[in-house]
């Protein structure tokens, strides 16, 4: 899948999730990767920006428990 971004994002008010994404569980007692669904396609910004993305700083962290895996607009 080819995906070209078309004009400026700015995601700065808005909710939003990587694309893409895995979570982590305990399995039988041990931490693992349960699921994981990485982008897999092509994306070409063709030059235009995506801005306003946080995920949180050190003062205020993200509570996501997701947002350990993603950190990113690609998850």
């Amino acid at each position: 899948m080819y995906f070209l971004q078309t004009a400026d994002i700015d995601v700065s008010s808005k909710g939003w999730l990587p694309i893409g994404w895995g979570i982590r569980t305990t399995v039988i007692d041990r931490e693992q990767q349960y699921c994981v669904y990485p982008f897999e396609g092509h994306y070409d910004g063709d030059g235009h920006t995506v801005s306003g993305l946080t995920i949180g700083s050190a003062e205020s962290p993200t509570e996501d428990v997701r947002a350990q895996y993603l950190a990113g607009l690609f998850g």
